[in-house]
């Protein structure tokens, strides 16, 4: 058996699942389809991509943290929904906004993300990984 980390970038027509050993080795790097796929609600959500982790990982791993970049994820709290139903699954999860994925791919410590497609949304982080905050009268 060996202890796996799983990553997915849920969109609004692919699932990126990636699977990785404790010690970084790839194990598998997929895509699969999500015209299916929403975010809502969380336990739906959370039941959708447990049943895709599960046509990923191989029999007799274990799952020991998932990272979830979900479109739709659209506030804070959606995002901690999704992550606690997925815990109560039996999967310890951190939920994202997909949009928040782009700074981090792009190998960047702070910036902002925008997606800019049939859906729109833009993130960012600074340097801490706090997230960015309208300025003040901004709209």
């Amino acid at each position: 058996m060996t202890d796996v980390i799983v990553g997915l970038d849920a969109g609004g027509t692919k699932l990126g699942v990636r699977v990785v050993s404790l010690d970084g080795s790839r194990i598998a790097d997929v895509s699969l389809p999500a015209e299916d796929w929403s975010a809502s609600p969380a336990g739906d959500a959370a039941r959708w991509l447990i049943a895709r982790i599960e046509r990923v990982v191989a029999s007799g791993d274990r799952v020991v943290a998932v990272g979830v970049g979900a479109q739709g994820c659209d506030t804070v709290e959606h995002c901690h929904e999704l992550a606690h139903e997925l815990t109560a699954l039996g999967y310890s999860a951190v939920v994202v906004n997909d949009a928040a994925l782009l700074v981090p791919a792009a190998g960047l410590q702070a910036g902002i993300g925008v997606i800019a497609g049939t859906g729109s949304i833009a993130v960012g982080q600074d340097e801490t990984g706090r997230p960015f905050s309208p300025a003040a009268g901004a709209g």
